[in-house]
C-alpha cells in the first residue's frame, strides 16, 4: 500500500514530467521545475528557516544556486545570503546533466566544486542535487 511520502513523490513525478513536456527552453523550464519542487519541500521545512530562490547567491560566491534553505530571518546582504544562514543548498537539474561521456565526470565534479565552495564557509551546509 502505497504512503503518503511515494504519493507525494509521484505526484512530483508527474507534475515535472508535464512541465518538462511543454518544451518551454531550458531556463524556462529549470524556473518553473525549481518553483514547484520548492512548493512541495516547503511542506517539509521546519519554521525556523525559509526556501530562498529559485536563484540565489551565497555571500560574495559567483554560483547562482536553484534553491536555498536560508534562517527564516536571513536577507540579502548585497547580492548574497550570509553563508551562517544558509542551511541546504539545491541544484536542480530537469533533464539530467548534458555532457559527453568524457566531459561527465567533470560536470558533476564542478557541481560539488560549487556545494563544497559554501562549505569553506559554512561546515553545517547541506548540498542536495536533484535530477
Amino acid at each position: 500500500m502505497p504512503n503518503e511520502y511515494n504519493i507525494e513523490q509521484d505526484r512530483l513525478i508527474t507534475e515535472v514530467t508535464d512541465i518538462r513536456n511543454k518544451r518551454l527552453g531550458a531556463k524556462r523550464t529549470g524556473q518553473e521545475v525549481c518553483e514547484l519542487v520548492k512548493e512541495y519541500i516547503s511542506a517539509h521545512v521546519p519554521p525556523i528557516y525559509k526556501i530562498a530562490g529559485p536563484n540565489a547567491f551565497i555571500g560574495n560566491l559567483p554560483t547562482e544556486y536553484d534553491l536555498l534553505i536560508v534562517k527564516v530571518d536571513a536577507i540579502t546582504q548585497g547580492v548574497g545570503f550570509e553563508p551562517s544562514d544558509v542551511r541546504v543548498v539545491f541544484e536542480i537539474k530537469t533533464a539530467g546533466i548534458r555532457a559527453t561521456k568524457e566531459y561527465y565526470p567533470n560536470a558533476i565534479a564542478k557541481i560539488r566544486e560549487s556545494f563544497d565552495e559554501v562549505r569553506k564557509l559554512n561546515q553545517k551546509v547541506w548540498g542536495a542535487l536533484l535530477m
